[in-house]
């Protein structure tokens, strides 16, 4: 769930207490004699929001809110039925580097006020994320992690790629710590 910024993608905000370290690293996947080389990439960014475990865990792992704090997805929407927990399923449609995609997500890890997991089940990206929340003093660190698989078109461009879901994640981040702390 790489997401909708509120101003233009790739800015940092002033004034976070935020912390962001962003790797690329190639690996070879064997498969019955030959290897394909894949680029595997991986995003990690930290905020402190002003607000309770609770409330930020509720708003972030809200599918029907996505589109209103993360970077290029333009709709999503919860596909199975239920509370959210594992297995649950979402579509979502992203806008990135000027193409329209769809992908669909299952969430793989549930654990209420303190992880959240999902990947792709399908679309142009095999996406793996990871959100931990904390409650820390004035509020709750959240820490959220992308494991992003270039493959085709984005192979081409996985350097490139890196440094735009870093300064997206980055943006998106802040755009949530800015909702929800304006909800006081």
């Amino acid at each position: 769930m790489l997401h909708r910024p509120t101003g233009s993608a790739g800015l940092s905000r002033g004034g976070r207490d935020r912390e962001t370290d962003g790797r690329s690293v190639a690996r070879a996947v064997g498969g019955k004699g030959n290897l394909e080389e894949r680029r595997m990439t991986t995003i990690e960014t930290s905020i402190v929001i002003k607000r309770p475990v609770e409330e930020v865990f509720a708003f972030a792992t809200d599918t029907e809110k996505v589109a209103m704090w993360a970077g290029p997805v333009a709709e999503a929407k919860q596909t199975s039925e239920g509370p959210v927990g594992v297995g649950t399923t979402s579509t979502q449609v992203t806008q990135l580097l000027g193409r329209r995609f769809e992908s669909n997500y299952e969430v793989t890890e549930y654990q209420p006020n303190s992880r959240y997991s999902a990947k792709t089940t399908s679309g142009p990206v095999p996406i793996k994320e990871h959100l931990s929340f904390e409650a820390v003093e004035g509020g709750t660190r959240v820490i959220l992690t992308g494991e992003i698989e270039a493959t085709g078109f984005f192979k081409l461009a996985a350097p490139i790629l890196t440094r735009i879901v870093q300064r997206q994640v980055e943006n998106d981040v802040g755009t949530l710590k800015d909702l929800l702390e304006a909800q006081t």
